[in-house]
């Protein structure tokens, strides 16, 4: 034991475990119960807010957000919301840009909405 932590180290084998908690000798982390982070802080390139999660800038942002507040409740291709290409209101309504659907040959294929066809 250290000033800056501690290590254990016994031919090879290395677990930690103290009740909802372990690690094994792999080094997955097993958590049994609520994980709290403080506003803005960082996981896996995400952060997390009081009410929110989101990653990336520009075109390659993405949102969820589940406040009861605002327009919308996921957004993605802008930080703005309101900006955003693609955005899901609260209430299901989906806004976006631009929609392209391709069969399994790569060629663009036929949208219907309802009985109704988009374009062919």
């Amino acid at each position: 034991m250290t000033a800056s932590g501690v290590t254990i180290k016994t031919g090879g084998t290395f677990t930690v475990q103290s009740g909802n908690f372990s690690v094994d000798t792999d080094g997955n982390v097993r958590v049994t119960g609520t994980i709290n982070a403080g506003a803005d802080s960082v996981i896996g390139g995400w952060t997390l807010g009081s009410n929110n999660l989101h990653s990336g800038s520009g075109s390659s942002y993405v949102a969820l957000d589940s406040s009861s507040s605002g327009t919308y409740a996921i957004w993605a291709g802008d930080s703005s919301a309101s900006s955003a290409p693609f955005r899901v209101h609260r209430d299901g309504t989906v806004d976006l840009t631009k929609l392209n659907t391709v069969n399994e040959s790569g060629t663009a294929s036929q949208v219907n909405l309802g009985n109704y066809p988009l374009w062919k």
